[in-house]
């Protein structure tokens, strides 16, 4: 009589938040990731690592550059060098009567680095993770999953020869930042039209939505899914009432992306790690940090927190502050945040490793005889 191993092989989820330039640091702590592997003694690029790799807004940057084959290494140049050239502002544009940057700046880079004409489905075809990206559509109101393998069901489906490029830039077209990007597809009954925006808007922070298509898409059983969810770094500047009680339209507009994207991602979160570590214990493993830390130590349980001034807030890992603004392309910032990140991810080594030790696949492991 012979027993078959009981141990199936996880599907592993890398799952990428948005932040705008703050990507350098997920690409900063995915760099830690791969040298982990390395350790490990696991040779695989993360796209080989990895069944499904997701990502929101410049989560889908990286999420893409990964599918591509790119290194952290140079997902990280792309930030650190190109920063300027996507945020590129000109003296002709009036943040009051449109948005801050034009997306033409944007489009140049993610053409240059994705390739100008690869497709969604190419993508798909290629070995390795798929590739989902999510943004939201302003017409149909609700968020469309650009998943690279969903033609494999769904032949039909608009966007599977969609450009890779197109998704990325419809996925990081964050309110107030860049335009709404439209696509147009023609078919037997007319022209159709899918204007979106930035991903964001319906899960900053992509893990459940990832979560939802393993499970529906890939018929994957909750507790055979484990989830790596890298964020950019937290924004935590305290929004006093005093400050913003008299906020106008305006106000509250500008702050679109740090309130109502960042306030969404602690419940996410902790829903999701709550959910697949119900089913799959240690299956959640959560890399994320403060950009600064805004409170002075608590005293005592019962006296209230005090708020440290804004430009006295430190990073908790390189004793300096870091400004949280999504768009701070300068050089001297992005080194802060890449610093921060890189001592953030050593700090975090051993969390890492337990991940990776736990999905570890035995290859040569034989069924037992009795």
């Amino acid at each position: 009589m012979s027993s078959q191993n009981q141990d199936k092989k996880k599907f592993k989820i890398l799952a990428l938040d948005g932040g705008g330039i703050r990507g350098v640091v997920t690409a900063k702590i995915l760099e830690e990731l791969q040298n982990q592997l390395k350790v490990a003694g696991i040779e695989q690029p993360l796209n080989q690592y990895f069944d499904l790799i997701v990502g929101t807004s410049t989560g889908s940057i990286v999420a893409a550059g990964l599918v591509l084959n790119k290194t952290p290494e140079e997902l990280i140049n792309i930030y650190r060098d190109r920063g300027k050239e996507i945020f590129r502002s000109t003296w002709l544009r009036i943040p009051i009567l449109s948005t801050k940057y034009s997306n033409e700046g944007l489009i140049q880079v993610l053409k240059e680095e994705l390739g100008e004409d690869i497709t969604l489905r190419q993508v798909g075809e290629m070995p390795g993770a798929e590739l989902l990206i999510l943004a939201y559509d302003t017409l149909y109101r609700n968020t469309t999953f650009f998943a690279s393998r969903y033609f494999q069901n769904h032949n039909d489906k608009w966007f599977n020869d969609k450009r890779l490029w197109e998704i990325c830039l419809s996925s990081a077209s964050a309110p107030t930042f860049f335009p709404p990007y439209e696509f147009k597809c023609k078919d037997e009954g007319g022209e159709w039209r899918f204007p979106h925006i930035d991903g964001g808007i319906g899960a900053n922070c992509p893990s459940l939505a990832a979560l939802r298509y393993a499970i529906k898409e890939k018929k994957q059983s909750i507790q055979d899914i484990s989830i790596i969810s890298i964020g950019t770094g937290r924004t935590t500047r305290p929004l006093e009432y005093e400050k913003i009680k008299n906020w106008n339209i305006l106000n509250w507009g500008q702050n679109i992306p740090d309130v109502f994207m960042g306030g969404q991602i602690q419940i996410i979160t902790d829903s999701c790690e709550e959910i697949v570590n119900t089913a799959n214990p240690k299956g959640y493993l959560r890399l994320q940090f403060n950009i600064t830390e805004p409170f002075e130590k608590r005293g005592s349980e019962i006296k209230p927190v005090k708020i440290i001034n804004q430009n006295e807030q430190i990073n908790k890992f390189t004793k300096e502050h870091i400004n949280h603004a999504m768009d701070d392309v300068s050089q001297k910032n992005i080194k802060k945040l890449l610093d921060a990140a890189s001592l953030y991810s050593k700090s975090k080594s051993s969390d890492i490793k337990e991940f990776i030790a736990s999905h570890k696949e035995s290859k040569d492991l034989q069924p037992m005889a009795f």
